[in-house]
């Protein structure tokens, strides 16, 4: 299992909050942390080396954001 934190110092104020509540906020913090879990993802699994994974496990959709 590998957990996504968007808490780093490069990213803005705001984005830093993006994991500090599972399914948390209105509908646009929920599209973000969506997009998080997509892209950032698919984006974590190309650098461990998983470069030939074509199919995803999609629950509730936000695993569709992704960036293949």
């Amino acid at each position: 299992m590998y957990l996504l934190d968007t808490d780093s110092p490069e990213n803005s104020k705001w984005d830093r909050t993006l994991t500090d509540f599972l399914n948390g906020g209105d509908v646009h913090y929920r599209l973000c942390q969506e997009v998080v879990l997509g892209i950032g993802g698919v984006t974590i699994l190309r650098h461990l080396g998983y470069e030939d994974v074509t199919v995803f496990h999609i629950n509730e959709g936000h695993a569709s954001l992704d960036s293949l």
